[in-house]
């Protein structure tokens, strides 16, 4: 009987910690630009930081898979740029260590439009949605 609720209790833990460490993930963000960059901010409870050294993965959907494009490192607070996207369908994976993943769905449409950039707010316990805002000119 004790080995019984032994196995159980293993198995909520288990079912627990990979419900934790499911990353985050918001959909449908479109930029009418090939230029996709924006920021990775870190939310604390004292606030929110820039993530310097966040690690952005570029996915790109290949042969029904999605792959590695490149992978980029956010420089000074938190900022992340990639040039000359082909118009489709991209994830933006964001990771720093003690944070939850943060996966953001895109689409690029066009390639001369008005830029925007993307904020991707990562938390240590729970999730946020990450959001554009329009490029100031």
């Amino acid at each position: 009987m004790l080995a019984r609720i032994a196995v159980i209790i293993s198995l909520a833990l288990s079912v627990n910690i990979v419900a934790r460490a499911q990353a985050c993930t918001t959909t449908n963000l479109v930029f009418q630009s090939d230029t996709v960059g924006g920021q990775v901010t870190l939310m604390t409870n004292r606030g929110i930081r820039p993530a310097t050294n966040a690690q952005i993965d570029l996915l790109e959907l290949r042969d029904g898979d999605w792959q590695s494009t490149s992978k980029i490192y956010a420089i000074d607070h938190g900022y992340f740029t990639w040039l000359n996207l082909a118009p489709g369908k991209y994830v933006l994976v964001a990771t720093f260590e003690g944070y939850r993943e943060a996966r953001v769905n895109i689409e690029v449409k066009r390639r001369n439009g008005r830029e925007a950039r993307v904020t991707i707010p990562m938390k240590s316990n729970g999730c946020a949605r990450a959001f554009l805002r329009p490029e100031s000119r």
